[in-house]
């Protein structure tokens, strides 16, 4: 999982003019689901909000996953 550190207006600032329609904006703090490999330019597949498309992946930041409730709870019970 990845989160956005940074907002992301394709039809802004995108680098590629002729696929800029199959990227994604981004705003600080989306949750973004990566779903395929980084590509050439730089770009992950991904979801974000429900929609999949291709974001910049020098605007994410890799999330590890959160501890479970129960993990969390086990020091709690000592």
């Amino acid at each position: 999982m990845y989160v956005a550190c940074y907002d992301y207006n394709p039809s802004l600032t995108s680098p590629n003019l002729d696929t800029r329609d199959e990227e994604l904006k981004l705003q600080k703090g989306d949750v973004v689901r990566v779903l395929g490999p980084l590509d050439h330019d730089g770009f992950f597949y991904a979801e974000v909000k429900g929609r999949c498309g291709f974001v910049p992946s020098n605007y994410l930041q890799h999330q590890s996953k959160p501890k479970t409730e129960a993990k969390m709870n086990k020091s709690d019970k000592k």
